[in-house]
């Protein structure tokens, strides 16, 4: 098996929620639960937070956690990704991109990302989906829509309602793209070496700059439920279901 990271993009000045990293989930910054999570998956070999702030890195020395900075003008998070990656210089074959908002994701679905990168010898970059459950989620721009094909290969990603249930009578499933992205290193050279194109522009999803550039990416699919945190709001709903117990 090859050997693997984690890297966490963590940016300090996010348009929707601004300091979103350093928020407070229960007892705990928003940034320590896919950390954690990481560190307990078994085949990781390393996990890094890669930021542009210097308040998020001091945080990281208060808790002991690795981290590793990076140039602050970066247009998303696998760019971000891609810079910590290169500074790694070959430690690593595998890169498993764990969004820093995403506090349900598990090691076990670290390990799945990974394993699914390790066993797909026609795919050199996977991403996580999950079922969509709730009508409020598939209408939600928040929340990244993916379409597969049957042999679970993405085939666009969309903030829209895709696919469009034009005849009523079809049964879809709709899935939702998580942020966990996994990577071998000729994929992510081939994204960082690629500008964003109209679609990834147009839609702000990163990883349709692979599709762009006819590069494909296997979809699998998880059973998370627990919502990623892109506003306020979602943080205090994130809250309710650790204080509830519902996760």
């Amino acid at each position: 098996m090859q050997k693997s990271c984690v890297i966490i993009p963590c940016r300090y000045a996010s348009t929707r929620f601004e300091g979103k990293p350093l928020a407070m989930l229960n007892d705990a910054y928003l940034m320590t639960y896919p950390y954690r999570a990481a560190t307990k998956a078994e085949t990781i070999s390393g996990v890094y937070i890669a930021t542009d702030d210097d308040r998020i890195s001091s945080v990281c020395k208060k808790l002991g956690m690795n981290f590793i900075l990076t140039d602050p003008n970066h247009a998303c998070g696998t760019d971000r990704v891609a810079e910590a990656f290169d500074k790694l210089k070959g430690k690593y074959e595998n890169i498993i991109n764990v969004q820093g908002d995403e506090p349900f994701i598990s090691f076990s679905e670290i390990d799945q990302c990974n394993n699914f990168l390790n066993s797909n010898k026609n795919y050199s970059a996977v991403n996580g989906v999950a079922p969509i459950i709730k009508m409020e989620d598939l209408l939600n721009t928040g929340v990244v829509k993916v379409v597969l094909n049957s042999y679970k290969k993405i085939l666009y990603f969309s903030r829209g309602a895709v696919p469009h249930p034009f005849v009523k009578k079809i049964n879809i499933n709709y899935y939702r793209q998580l942020g966990l992205y996994g990577f071998k290193s000729e994929a992510l050279n081939i994204f960082k070496n690629n500008n964003p194109g109209n679609l990834e522009k147009c839609e702000s999803v990163e990883m349709l700059r692979l599709l762009e550039q006819n590069f494909d990416i296997f979809g699998f699919i998880t059973s998370i439920n627990g919502p990623a945190v892109d506003t306020a709001n979602d943080l205090s709903n994130a809250n309710a279901l650790l204080v509830e117990n519902k996760y």
